[in-house]
This record gives structure tokens, sequence and C-alpha cells, in this order.
């Protein structure tokens, strides 16, 4: 077992570059175990020296060793009555100016436990937005480029989602990932899947239905060959999301096919069941579907999203009516898509004209509906613009497809993956830079992420 003493000069002999080459790559692998060690063995007081040796003077600044240590507090029996001053350490130590960027990014896993850990806490003690600005900060400083994602994103959607504070989790949202921090590139894909599924979420509470199907679906679509919670939790959500949105459940991509086929539609029978009463355009049976499963739907925190689809498809039968008829009573919309009287076919056609789904005016004389057509001409600055910024982001979207084709081209760990898979080797599933598809999917148990997802308000889904 290593002491205090070996712990301290391993981190100054790395930090200094006397550890070099294979052996530094191993020692960064390898600290979170050692630190998880030191953590769970030694008293508070002991790692709190060590923390002192790591921010004295200039010479002895050692950041790497800091982050170890403050990472093996997170391990410490005492770590929860002694929190509140280790959150302002860790703070410090993040933000401080003498902090080495290049040592924090190496030891960007000890970062994301820490945070974590802090994570955890700050939940417990029912104050989450506490922990936000902090987790913006450190995901500033160990980010190489705001389209590399770290393991601290998940974090901070999980602390915007249980504080109701989904605004700071946006622009980590809008970026195009194209890269990974080095802590998610050995095979541990947990933070993937959470990220995603937590993206997911946070669109949906905000109502934005599109932006919400894409990360629900990303999740189902991260290389696996066995079932994560995480993803099926994220295949629920986006089975009900996509009726909302679509009317429909898009197929599955050609990546995740075998997966939903073989593995997500069976295990989520009652959402499949749903699909395809939704899919009859007949109330009746979407109440009946909604009925047998209500107790799955409720355990799930899904009731929410369910009853918007219940009402979704009142509104989707609606836009059928607009494509058969150009005049129809208010009496005989509530009759054909089953509402019960020609008022609450009133209050829905009204919110529909509203947001845009349907073109159509009600005359009070007669309580006759009359179904128009879109009148944009679509010749607008506004248009135009959305259009020129489409163009631009594909533009650069294809430059960046381009430069990462010629580096992977040139990589010598693609290439020799390559070559082994072409002589009966090992396949190309982990050539994204996550690790093996068995290992990414083992990485993220039923366990872990169900208690990650249990501690998120199901009001979100309502």
């Amino acid at each position: 077992m290593i002491t205090p003493e070996g712990f301290l000069q391993a981190a100054r002999n790395y930090s200094s570059g006397h550890t070099q080459g294979q052996a530094a790559k191993e020692y960064v692998e390898n600290l979170p175990k050692t630190c998880d060690t030191l953590g769970r063995s030694l008293p508070w007081s002991t790692l709190d020296n060590l923390c002192t040796q790591f921010t004295g003077s200039p010479e002895e600044q050692c950041t790497i060793g800091l982050l170890g240590a403050l990472y093996a507090k997170t391990k410490s029996p005492d770590f929860n009555t002694q929190f509140e001053p280790f959150l302002v350490q860790f703070a410090r130590s993040i933000e401080s100016d003498s902090t080495d960027y290049q040592s924090l990014r190496a030891g960007s896993a000890l970062v994301s436990g820490a945070c974590e850990a802090i994570s955890d806490q700050v939940i417990r003690r029912k104050n989450p937005i506490l922990a936000i600005n902090l987790m913006r900060s450190v995901i500033r400083r160990i980010q190489k480029g705001p389209r590399q994602l770290t393991g601290v994103h998940a974090t901070l959607l999980q602390l915007c989602l249980s504080s109701h504070c989904l605004k700071p989790a946006l622009p980590y949202l809008m970026d195009d990932i194209d890269d990974f921090s080095s802590d998610l590139k050995g095979g541990d894909c947990k933070q993937v899947l959470l990220y995603f599924y937590y993206g997911g979420m946070v669109y949906t509470a905000l109502k934005k239905y599109a932006e919400a199907i894409f990360f629900f679906e990303a999740c189902t679509r991260v290389p696996a060959q066995t079932l994560s919670h995480i993803m099926l939790e994220a295949y629920k959500k986006f089975v009900l999301v996509s009726l909302i949105q679509l009317g429909e459940v898009p197929p599955p991509h050609k990546s995740a096919l075998q997966v939903v086929n073989r593995i997500l539609k069976p295990s989520a029978q009652p959402y499949t069941d749903l699909v395809t009463a939704f899919l009859t355009h007949n109330p009746g049976e979407v109440v009946a579907a909604i009925s047998r499963n209500q107790e799955v739907f409720r355990r799930d925190n899904n009731f929410g999203l369910v009853k918007q689809v219940r009402a979704a498809q009142t509104k989707l039968n609606i836009q059928r009516l607009t494509k058969t008829f150009l005049t129809l009573s208010l009496a005989d919309v509530a009759a054909r898509v089953q509402l019960s009287s020609a008022d609450e076919a009133e209050k829905c056609i009204l919110s529909m004209i509203q947001d845009g789904e349907i073109y159509a005016k009600i005359s009070q004389l007669d309580g006759m509906v009359v179904f128009l057509d879109d009148n944009e001409k679509y010749d607008n600055p506004k248009v135009l613009g959305k259009v020129e910024s489409q163009i631009s982001r594909c533009i650069d979207l294809n430059k960046r497809l381009s430069e990462m084709n010629e580096r992977l081209a040139t990589n010598p760990e693609f290439i020799s993956r390559v070559m082994l898979t072409g002589s009966g080797g090992i396949g190309t599933g982990s050539s994204l830079g996550l690790g093996d598809d068995q290992d990414m999917a083992v990485s993220a148990t039923a366990s872990s992420s169900s208690a990650s997802t249990s501690r998120l308000p199901s009001s979100f889904n309502h």
C-alpha cells in the first residue's frame, strides 16, 4: 500500500517531468485507485497535510498531487461532516491562478470524480444550485475547446435539473461535440450516456421537443452490445417525446437497430403498446393502453409525458381533419376527435392556431370552423437569415468532418485496429475513442444509473 510520503514523491516526480512516457501514462491511469485507497485509509488531518504540501511555495506547488489529495478526501469517511470546508478548498484550488492546466486536464478523472461527490452532497442537502457555477468553472478549465465533452458536463446538467434552474445548462447543449476529455476515453461511457439523457430531459422540461428527441436518440446510439439502464430510460422518453412532437416514433438508426429491436423494445413493452394504440388514431385505444400500464408509467416518472401524448393525439386528429374538410362545426370536430363538448373543441383549436399548428378561423355566429392554407410566403429577412445560418453551419460541419477524417486516416492506433479487424481480430466499435462496445455497455450498470436518475424531480415530465 502506498504511503503519504510515497504519494507525495510520485506526484512531484510526475509534475517535474522525471516520470515520462509509458510510466507517466500508467501513473495517471492508476491515480484514481491509489487516491481511493488513501482516502479510505488515512485520517482527514493527514489528507489536509498533503493538500498543504502541494500548495506551498511555487517550487512545492503540484496540481496533479493536489487533485489526487482532494479526490482522496471525497472517499474519506469524514467527507460528509467536512463537506463545507472541502467545497471552499476545492473551488479555490480549481480557480487558482497557479493551477497547471495541463495537469488539470491530465487528471480530469480525479476532477470528474470529485465533482460527482460534490453533486451528491448538495443534492442530498437539497441545495443543488449551490454547485452550478462551480461546475461551469471546472468545465471551462479542463476543456480544450467548447466542442469537447468532459465528465463534468453530466454532473452540471443533473444539478440544473435538480434545482429547476435550466438556463445555465443550455450553452453546454448547443455545441456540436466532436472530442472527449481523457477521462471519457478509457471505456466507461456512463458520463457520456448521462450527458445525452440529462440533455434530453432539460429540453423536455423546456418543451423543446425536437432537441429532446435528438438527445434521447443519441443516448440509445452509443455503441453497446448489452443493455444499459440509462439507455432504456432514454428510449422510453424518446418514444413519448416523439409521439408528442412528431405523432410517430422514427425508425431506429442503423447503428442502433439491433439494440433497439432486440433489447430496448422488449424491455419497454408498455411504451410499445402505447405507440400501437396511438397510431390507430382512436382516443379510446390510447386511454385503454394508459389505463393498463398506468402503474408502470408512474413508477418510471413518465406519467406526465404520457398525459401529453393523449393530448397530442387529439391535436393530431384535428390536423388530419384539415386535410379532409374545408369547414366543420365545432360540434362535429368534438364528435370526430372524441372531445366532451364543442367548447372543449374550440379551446383546443384556438390553442393550436396560437401555436401555429393549424391555420383556421372560428365563426362565433354559427360555431363553424374554416380551415385555411398556410399564408406564409417564406420570403422575409427572418427566414433568409435562418437559411444562411443553416448553410454556414453545414459548411462548418463539413470542414470539421474533413479534418477529423484526415486525422483519423493518419492515426497509428486507428490503422492498427483496422489491420487487426481485417485479419479477424478486434472490431471497430472502439475506434470511436470510447473503448470496446462491451466495456462501454457494462460500465453503465442498472444500479449506478438508477442512483443517478432517481434523484430527478418527476415534475419535469409534466
